[in-house]
């Protein structure tokens, strides 16, 4: 339980990071006009509300709520999905599709991981 709690935490992290990144490399480009994003707006409020979701996973996995389980498998396969797709269909080099093929392993371990923790606390 601890290693999926740690990993939900540690993704939460890891989006946060990278939403702000994005964030500011887009409004420079915005300013400096080198950069054209239609509808840059809309990427805020669909950002942080995917943080917050994973903020809401990770205490309800903490807490052991049977939604917790439910939203993070939906949303490791949802991911699980995208590397698939992204690996099948946008193959550019080989490295490109070795690193969605481990992002595809650990996403099934995850969704593997939830199953087995949410049969032993049901039980």
């Amino acid at each position: 339980m601890t290693n999926i709690v740690f990993g939900f935490n540690l993704f939460t992290l890891l989006t946060a990071l990278v939403v702000a990144i994005a964030h500011i490399l887009g409004v420079i480009g915005l300013v400096t006009e080198q950069l054209t994003i239609q509808y840059f707006y809309i990427a805020t409020p669909i950002s942080i509300t995917l943080i917050v979701i994973n903020v809401c996973i990770t205490r309800g996995l903490q807490q052991k709520k049977s939604w917790a389980y439910y939203l993070a498998s939906a949303e490791m396969l949802a991911i699980l999905i995208c590397a698939l797709v992204d690996s099948v269909f946008f193959i550019e080099d080989l490295s490109s599709l070795f690193f969605n093929l481990f992002i595809c392993a650990l996403t099934a371990s995850a969704i593997c991981a939830l199953y087995r923790d949410f049969q032993m606390d049901r039980s």
